[in-house]
């Protein structure tokens, strides 16, 4: 699993205004545009974000799997967000019961991070959440540094032109936390 890779293609699927996939190649460089979405990222403040994880095996090459799907909104100004992350790892489905086979809702500010699976939630200090939390306690740092990703000379390297979508869209996170 390539998850740099994931984040800068969900940076890159921003909602707003998408253009057609048989639309010749943008006239502006890939790395340009990168740097300009990076721009328009901090400009607007808020966004929101898609992202597949995909795993491709060595043993099967061309059956590449989603393994996680996330939709969110940021606020970066505010410094709070959310997200649903679906799994899809390959597991025995829990038959009903509140499982890895739920949808994960994510809420989180500065100080908070707030997990949801199965009707059973859990709140923890954002600090501890990233640092003791797995990979989904670190989502809101990932999510946050996107702007920064999209500037680094390697990423805007690795994307060619034709797996650009840079869309814009200001993103509806509901009520912040209540005190």
């Amino acid at each position: 699993m390539r998850r740099s890779a994931a984040a800068a293609l969900a940076a890159l699927a921003l909602a707003g205004c998408a253009g057609d996939e048989q639309e010749a190649a943008p006239a502006v460089p890939p790395a340009e545009l990168l740097a300009q979405a990076a721009d328009r990222l901090r400009e607007q403040a808020t966004f929101t974000v898609e992202s597949d994880t995909v795993r491709t095996r060595a043993d099967r090459p061309d059956e590449p799997e989603t393994v996680a799907e996330l939709d969110g909104a940021l606020d970066l100004e505010q410094g709070r967000g959310r997200a649903t992350v679906e799994l899809n790892l390959g597991l025995p489905s829990s038959g009903g019961e509140a499982g890895l086979d739920d949808p994960i809702a994510l809420r989180w500010d500065r100080s908070t991070f707030e997990t949801e699976i199965g009707g059973r939630s859990s709140r923890l200090p954002r600090a501890e959440a990233g640092e003791n939390g797995g990979a989904i306690g670190r989502i809101p740092d990932e999510l946050e540094g996107i702007p920064e990703l999209l500037e680094r000379p390697h990423v805007r390297a690795a994307l060619p032109a034709r797996t650009l979508e840079v869309t814009y869209e200001l993103a509806d996170l509901g009520e912040p936390y209540p005190g």
